[in-house]
């Protein structure tokens, strides 16, 4: 599988001829691995795997992709430093074809040992895919990893390998060169690719499991982390039913806006340029006398932000290109959808606080155009950002009952800020649940597009107004830093950033304590 690791094998350019599992390459110091290339060594292996409670897993495709990858084979490991590896081509069998030893595959899996794997969603859609389902898919390493761990900057094999086991491996791409596959490499390097793999991953399954219950998220991984897994890897075979109507409604609406916004910049500008051109912007900022100073030859989207908090061409012109994005966002999940489904690939662990993440389409990320409502999968659209469900936890954890009669009293028109808001046509929904979760001033300003004093002046009118909500989560923090995990409801949340000596990885995590609080 790609952005795997390898140890270090002994060097061999010629493929082994022996067949059955006592094909071997000896991995120093204590690791033995086996290549198991006909029936009867599956059987074998087979025999051994149903006698486990537990077994590692791994497969080896063309491509990171499960949903189009070709299968090229599946290491297994129930001991650690030692591990098997069932290859699946032709070119790599001996006196067997790969529909007999996929038949002997299906049955393995179709037992009754649980199997662990390093995202392990990946091999079930890729076997899936080729007729050999997973039966009890127990545990996965990268998952338990960000469970206990939830803000690290990876979670890849090879980190957590370093990490964890203080074993370095080499990456996939220290092995494959560009343009090629495992297959475009010898044999015995692929077996021991394949195997090094599995066997990391055995020895993550005993080290993590270890670390869930010392931190007492075992049930907590168990019990919720590991079925959503499961259903994830249902929708991603299966597709996700969207209200495609729905979609094609918002996008129009998206247009007809980005269309008015582009008629109120021109009109403001007194000249036709086009918005899409960052040179063509720049040079028709430069025009102003009031920005002609504060703009050069070519702008940033950021420098252009920056403007935007203080002058009100520049925030037309970056509304104007957010609601084109968001439009090409939409645009994009269209295409996508084939039958009413789209059949996106997604990620538990993209995001420190919990969200969850999608690719190829993107149809649940945070502040995504895609509302709820338009996705028909109840599992999915839980978690998906609802501002308002938001808004609804935040009142009950806290119990402001300002907060309450406002939601209560305000209906769709929620405005904690009053007219003064209002007028600046800010998302005020968004602007308390930004406030709360404890961005910068800096952050407010760059999100809605106002200069930093009003952004001072926002948050100091907010915790005026709903004084018990700020200082409940001033405690909430407080805790959540001493403990060094957030917590609600029985369940928590690690986050490594808590308890770093770096100020802006402490608030970081601070910021994403809140989030999964409140799940924004």
């Amino acid at each position: 599988m790609p952005a795997r690791c390898i140890h270090r094998v002994t060097a061999c350019t010629a493929r082994p001829t022996t067949t059955g599992v006592l094909v071997s390459v000896k991995v120093k110091p204590e690791a033995t691995y086996r290549a198991v290339r006909d029936e009867t060594g599956v059987q074998e292996l087979e025999a051994l795997v149903a006698k486990s409670a537990v077994c590692a897993m791994d497969t080896e495709a063309s491509d990171k992709d499960p949903r189009s990858a070709s299968l090229f084979g599946v290491a297994f490991s129930v001991k650690a430093g030692e591990a098997f590896y069932v290859p699946v081509t032709k070119a790599d069998l001996e006196g067997a074809l790969p529909e007999v030893i996929k038949a002997r595959l299906q049955k393995l899996f179709a037992g009754r040992t649980r199997f662990v794997g390093h995202n392990i969603k990946f091999d079930c859609v890729l076997l899936r895919r080729h007729g050999i389902p997973i039966k009890h898919v127990f545990f996965d390493t990268m998952l338990a990893a960000y469970e206990c761990f939830g803000d690290w900057e990876f979670f890849n094999l090879c980190t957590l390998a370093k990490t964890l086991l203080g074993r370095d491996v080499k990456r996939y791409k220290d092995i494959v060169g560009e343009g090629e596959t495992l297959l475009d490499v010898p044999f015995n390097e692929l077996l021991g690719h394949a195997c090094a793999d599995v066997d990391i991953t055995l020895r993550l399954y005993h080290r993590l499991q270890k670390e869930l219950e010392n931190r007492t998220l075992s049930e907590q991984f168990s019990g919720e982390t590991m079925p959503l897994l499961r259903t994830l890897v249902a929708k991603e075979c299966n597709g996700v039913r969207i209200d495609i109507k729905a979609v094609l409604r918002r996008r129009e609406a998206l247009a007809e806006e980005a269309e008015t916004l582009k008629r109120v910049v021109i009109a403001q500008a007194g000249k036709e340029f086009d918005l899409d051109s960052p040179t063509d912007t720049a040079s028709a900022l430069r025009g102003s006398s009031s920005l002609a100073e504060q703009t050069g030859r070519r702008l940033t989207l950021t420098q252009l932000e920056h403007l935007a908090g203080t002058h009100s061409l520049p925030r037309l012109i970056v509304k104007y290109g957010r609601t084109r994005k968001l439009g090409r966002q939409l645009e994009a999940i269209c295409e996508a959808v084939k039958g009413g489904r789209a059949f996106p690939i997604f990620s538990q662990v993209r995001w420190a606080h919990g969200a969850l993440s999608s690719t190829d389409p993107r149809i649940c990320e945070p502040d995504w155009p895609l509302a709820p409502s338009t996705v028909i999968e109840r599992t999915l659209r839980e978690r998906m950002d609802d501002p308002e469900r938001s808004l609804e936890m935040l009142q009950r954890v806290t119990g402001d009952e300002v907060l309450k009669r406002d939601r209560r009293d305000a209906l769709e028109h929620f405005s904690p800020m009053g007219k003064d808001a209002a007028r600046q046509d800010l998302d005020q929904r968004d602007l308390l649940l930004s406030v709360a979760i404890g961005l910068s001033n800096a952050a407010l300003s760059r999100r809605f597009l106002i200069d930093r004093l009003t952004a001072a002046g926002i948050r100091q009118a907010l915790e005026v107004k709903y004084a018990k909500l700020f200082k409940w989560l001033d405690t909430y923090r407080s805790e959540v830093m001493n403990q060094g995990f957030a917590y609600h409801d029985g369940k928590r949340k690690y986050l490594e950033g808590l308890k770093s000596s770096d100020i802006d990885k402490r608030q970081k995590a601070l910021v994403s304590a809140v989030r999964w609080l409140i799940s924004y």
